[in-house]
């Protein structure tokens, strides 16, 4: 009976001693540490470049040299254009067909990657968001390059709802473009559960984005005057994107 106890004992230590990591990661953006499967919510904005920037530590007794991956879960895309993402680490910045970072960061024991001369040596998680803003989804796993098991993988994810909060919502059903046939501008009205940025975005019938505006959402009833002179006659589809969600409604320029 000592004998299976301390074999079970032994098997007990063994698995505790696999199970962790000489990897540390923090959030440079708000100085948090990152427990494993750590998911960080970032919003974006259309056509534009987000950046997350992550801190990468030795905490072992020896040196370590560790290699990135990325996994692109979901990203977002419209009728003419995709999100896109890549990243750069231990000096070096790699586009989006690269999803495993070539030349590994090497750590002493204790040392973290923002200790190192030399820009990018953290890991930089870039995502340039499509035409429009939509959810995206973007893991990252740090890996020691002598041991497979010990490594770390966080998420990032772009315009979702953290779990237990509720989302933003504008009410779809009743927005409305007055007048529609419209000529030289427009009203569009609309309500809110919430305070919300967003984006107006109209789009022509093949789907090229002819007019885009942000506008503040407020709770409540919502009143937005848009001038369309410029436009041509023909029919449009206006979207109202809030990041979690999107109104769409037709709309006829005269």
């Amino acid at each position: 009976m000592k004998k299976l106890i301390l074999l079970l004992s032994v098997v007990f230590v063994t698995n505790q001693t696999k199970a962790q990591s000489s990897i540390l990661l923090t959030n440079n953006g708000t100085a948090t540490t990152l427990a494993p499967n750590s998911v960080i919510y970032e919003t974006t904005q259309a056509s534009s470049n987000t950046k997350v920037t992550i801190d990468v530590k030795n905490t072992s007794g020896s040196t370590k040299s560790y290699i990135a991956k990325r996994y692109d879960v979901l990203l977002h895309a419209t009728n003419t254009s995709t999100a896109v993402a890549y990243f750069c680490i231990a000096g070096s910045c790699y586009g989006p067909p690269t999803i495993v970072s070539p030349d590994p960061l090497v750590l002493n024991s204790m040392q973290s990657a923002s200790e190192l001369q030399g820009p990018y040596q953290m890991l930089v998680g870039d995502l340039d968001e499509a035409e429009t803003v939509g959810e995206s989804h973007v893991k990252y796993t740090f890996q020691n390059t002598n041991d497979a098991n010990d490594s770390v993988q966080i998420s990032v994810k772009y315009n979702a709802t953290p779990a237990g909060i509720k989302k933003n919502s504008v009410a779809a059903n009743i927005l409305n473009i007055i007048p529609n046939p419209a000529a030289n501008n427009f009203n569009l009205q609309f309500t809110s559960d919430v305070s919300v940025s967003s984006e107006i975005v109209i789009q022509n019938a093949v789907g090229q984005v002819v007019l885009s505006k942000n506008y503040q959402v407020n709770v409540g009833k919502n009143d937005v005057w848009l001038d369309i002179s410029n436009l041509s006659k023909g029919i449009y589809f206006l979207n109202l994107n809030t990041g979690n969600s999107t109104s769409t409604k037709k709309l006829v320029i005269n």
